[in-house]
């Protein structure tokens, strides 16, 4: 990596690192890059984290049918976030014609992560790279699914095709292989761990909502 410096506005100078990194054939100014979840639920979010510094964002998991999240769903632990939420309650025609474009527009490297079905990945890899998505991630809740699902990405699209998977499934090395051998560009790792409850003793009731 090249060392840059720049000068500290106190008269002296210090010592950068150029982090640019490419994945895939994509280009990005570092490695950190913001996952598919509640920060990144529209387009203005995704403006927010590529002004903070991220290299790229991954979308809210889009599908065909808006997800509908129980009240509430997420809340802040020591350390970060519990969330309980779904996929994106957005229609992917408000990605498409809204969310996508503000983001590209700002400047941003988004990746959108689509599922949820392979019939999902089918009908929506085309349009939503079409509107101007650097990369797509494929996401499922079921490991079996998720290798047709990389399939049809990749014979649609010719951005990079990132597989998502999950530390719950105990197959997961040999899906992550079938993947590759299927079209992925690369390996998604990992998804959401879970379940994670947390209790409000006073009430003696779950903080987030069942979502079922």
């Amino acid at each position: 990596m090249r060392p840059l410096f720049r000068q500290d506005g106190c008269g002296g100078w210090f010592k950068m690192t150029d982090l640019k990194t490419n994945i895939g054939g994509l280009e990005l100014r570092n490695p950190f890059i913001l996952a598919s979840g509640p920060l990144s639920y529209d387009g203005k979010a995704i403006l927010h984290a590529h002004r903070a510094g991220v290299g790229a964002v991954v979308t809210k998991t889009i599908s065909r049918v808006p997800a509908t999240n129980p009240i509430p769903h997420i809340a802040r632990v020591p350390g970060g976030l519990l969330n309980g939420e779904k996929w994106s309650d957005l229609p992917y025609e408000r990605w498409i014609e809204r969310e996508i474009p503000l983001a590209k527009e700002g400047g941003a490297i988004v990746i959108a992560s689509l599922g949820l079905t392979p019939a999902d990945v089918a009908a929506l890899a085309r349009p939503i790279a079409k509107a101007g998505v650097d990369a797509l991630e494929i996401a499922s809740y079921d490991g079996a699914s998720l290798v047709p699902m990389v399939r049809e990405a990749a014979k649609g699209v010719e951005i990079p095709v990132l597989a998502k998977v999950s530390s719950n499934w105990p197959d997961v090395v040999e899906i992550a292989t079938a993947c590759l051998q299927n079209g992925a560009t690369g390996i998604t790792a990992i998804d959401s761990i879970g379940p994670a409850l947390r209790l409000d003793i006073e009430k003696a009731l779950l903080t987030l909502a069942v979502a079922v």
